[in-house]
């Protein structure tokens, strides 16, 4: 910016001003903005596929529970019928 204005000044050009809102600094502002938000977003990712990973093992585990215990009962009715029958 200062070499900008230096040469512009050299040349007996009028210096360039931004407009509001353009200033490096201004720009800086929205730059650190722009990356916080990107950290909370990166986060928010994060733990939602972490609680989709727990629901989905939960999940697994519900079927699996089910899925035995309609083993044991078909076991325990099966032992039962062949006891009914001696």
């Amino acid at each position: 910016m200062f070499t900008l204005q230096s040469q512009m000044r050299a040349n007996n050009q009028k210096p360039y001003l931004p407009k509001e809102g353009k200033l490096i600094s201004d720009i800086n502002k929205a730059w650190e903005a722009l990356e916080r938000a990107e950290h909370e977003r990166e986060l928010a990712l994060r733990e939602e596929l972490i609680r989709y990973d727990r629901d989905r093992l939960c999940g697994h585990l519900i079927v699996f529970a089910v899925f035995n215990f309609n083993l044991v009962l078909f076991a325990n009715t099966a032992a039962i019928k062949s006891h009914a029958f001696l």
